[in-house]
């Protein structure tokens, strides 16, 4: 019974191989209220705070890991429309590990864009480093909205 069972199991799984494999995938269309991420634009790849202030991850520079990070809360507008994405911030985190400056990057509605901004000023990092003493930095970060 047990050799049946695991034949049919095979064939089937065999049967449902080939199947996908001969249909091409289905192409992803997220729903009207789901906003994707902002183009990749050369004005996304420059630096949004003054580099000598607070320098750009690389050359050494390596970030610290947030430790407290308070999630934004969902502006009531954005509920009622169902909206969900990401809003990108550009966060300026002094030598000390806390946030001097935030920017929206990638806007998404401009409830949860302020409340994003508003929970990121309140974050705490340990701090960055290069060559192993505590340094300011910039950092891009995404802030997921999503109703359940």
């Amino acid at each position: 019974m047990k050799g049946r069972f695991a034949a049919l199991l095979t064939c089937g799984l065999s049967l449902a191989a080939a199947a996908t494999a001969q249909q091409p995938p289905a192409a992803f269309s997220p729903p009207a209220t789901l906003k994707g991420p902002c183009l990749d634009t050369v004005e996304s790849k420059t630096a949004w705070f003054d580099p000598s202030n607070y320098p750009l991850l690389g050359n050494g520079v390596k970030v610290g890991r947030a430790f407290y990070h308070p999630d934004p809360e969902y502006s009531e507008s954005a509920r009622q429309a169902k909206t969900q994405g990401m809003v990108l911030l550009a966060v300026a985190i002094n030598a000390e590990g806390n946030v001097d400056a935030v920017k929206v990057v990638c806007s998404l509605e401009p409830g949860l864009d302020q409340n994003a901004a508003d929970a990121a000023k309140k974050w705490k990092f340990t701090p960055a480093t290069k060559d192993g003493e505590p340094v300011p930095v910039q950092i891009e970060v995404a802030v997921g909205f999503r109703l359940y």
